[in-house]
């Protein structure tokens, strides 16, 4: 990897025709807090202020914490506005100020603003390669200074163009200027970015969990471009798809987005349902009568009643999170994700498992295998004698390049170990993966899965 910095953010972005107004910048708030759970390190936006010029105000903390009691009077009859939400990572740069810090905290300024979520993997290649020298070691920044080098002789938009043909990935933008706002995917359409609209406003946001009271139309295309201004609604390119063949990221369906989002036409824990019942399908181990299907919440939840209803067993709602914990995987530290599962996970006080000696335990993903200790320790308290624990995504054995914090190999627990060595690392009974081939195929192998096989595509890192 080139660069420290690798992340998971949500960016979400408002433009309104005719009418306008604070409801802009407040809504984008919201769809920014509605999007915290890809990203608790910083955030910040961009409107459009009563002299049309370009403002943006960022600042490091949760959603809000840096929009508490926070006014904009002059962005009263805003047009537009952008906003950024970033994912806490391991092995970041020590920043001598916070003013260091906060030039890579988004939305970036140049002539336009810029919001990014991705990762360019081979970014110091790409700017030996276009000529260019970037000032941060945020890889955002290449977008600004390429628009930049282009200069006078190709139109706005046909800069655009040449970002999408000549930066591979892996992004999904959001770029503002005065008068209109851009939604960019890369050619390979790696991580979420969708369409909503009502009347005369435009919504666009990593997932649609939050749109702003508009109707969601579908997500952006791999390799297209979007343009919102006045005049409406313009997809002003799409780069031969038959050129690239898309490749959407796995473990966001697994993991990261928002149950209620849609993806394709099908909510997320629809897929997450399906995921189970695979898993549930291939079983091979003998039920005992008594045994029953748990979820840690809660993204397993609909895994595990899927696996339940695949296999014929009950499935028990055993557990429950405490307001407030958040998704222990985006925690910049072991120790942060240890304690907070801990303090943040119990047991119902109203489902007793007292005299149960046989559990399924169905888990979304197993990345460290640190947090799940504590879980399994829960159970056994009560005397549980066999755990048995279900993954309804394959093994992640490889780093992530393309924005996802999986910085070495040496830390997953899958690498190097088969399933039955991973059980007895766990101290439980059994371990079982979904393959990834299976998971592939439901989607007709158009998706990113990197950090299963360890497979990556040379285009991206070799450009």
């Amino acid at each position: 990897m080139d660069r420290d910095i690798k992340h998971k953010c949500g960016i979400f972005g408002i433009f309104k025709i005719g009418d306008s107004g604070k409801d802009i910048i407040t809504e984008t708030i919201k769809g920014l807090d509605s999007l915290q759970h890809r990203g608790r390190e910083s955030g910040g936006i961009s409107y459009v202020n009563n002299k049309n010029e370009l403002v943006v105000y960022k600042n490091i903390g949760l959603i809000k914490e840096i929009f508490k009691d926070k006014q904009f009077p002059d962005g009263s009859n805003t047009i537009s506005c952008i906003g950024h939400t970033r994912y806490s990572t391991t092995g970041k740069k020590n920043y001598k100020t916070l003013e260091d810090r906060l030039r890579t905290v988004q939305p970036l300024l140049g002539e336009i603003a810029l919001v990014h979520n991705g990762n360019i993997p081979n970014v110091s290649k790409i700017e030996l390669k276009l000529g260019l020298s970037l000032k941060t070691d945020s890889d955002s920044e290449i977008f600004i200074q390429y628009i930049n080098k282009l200069g006078d002789g190709l139109t706005f938009e046909e800069k655009l163009i040449e970002i999408v043909n000549n930066i591979p990935g892996v992004y999904s933008l959001i770029i503002q200027t005065t008068n209109a706002l851009y939604a960019i995917k890369d050619r390979y359409g790696v991580h979420p970015l969708c369409l909503a609209m009502k009347d005369s406003k435009y919504c666009l946001s990593s997932e649609s969990t939050y749109i702003a009271n508009c109707n969601f139309v579908r997500e952006i295309n791999a390799g297209e471009i979007l343009k919102i201004d006045k005049n409406g609604l313009t997809s002003i390119y799409q780069r031969n798809s038959s050129l690239t063949a898309p490749a959407f990221c796995l473990f966001e369906l697994i993991y990261f987005m928002r149950h209620t989002s849609i993806m394709y036409d099908e909510r997320i824990d629809t897929y997450r349902y399906k995921f189970g019942y695979k898993l549930g399908e291939i079983e091979q181990i003998d039920f005992c009568k008594d045994m029953v299907v748990v979820a840690i919440p809660n993204t397993a939840i609909p895994s595990a009643k899927g696996y339940a209803a695949a296999t014929g067993l009950n499935y028990v709602s055993l557990f429950e999170k405490r307001k407030g914990t958040g998704r222990t995987f985006i925690l910049p530290t072991n120790t942060q994700r240890y304690n907070t599962n801990r303090v943040g996970l119990k047991i119902k006080d109203d489902v007793d498992i007292t005299g149960l000696k046989s559990v399924i335990l169905v888990d979304d993903s197993l990345v460290r295998g640190n947090t799940i200790r504590t879980i399994i320790e829960k159970i056994k308290e009560f005397g549980v004698e066999e755990i048995h624990l279900r993954i309804p995504s394959p093994p992640i054995k490889s780093q992530c390049y393309y924005g996802i914090d999986i910085p070495t190999k040496e830390e997953l627990i899958a690498n190097g170990r088969t399933e039955s060595e991973i059980a007895t690392v766990l101290e439980i009974t059994s371990v079982k993966y979904l393959d990834y081939e299976i998971m592939s195929k439901m989607f007709n192998g158009t998706v990113c899965g990197c950090c299963f096989t360890g497979k990556y595509d040379k285009t991206l890192l070799d450009f």
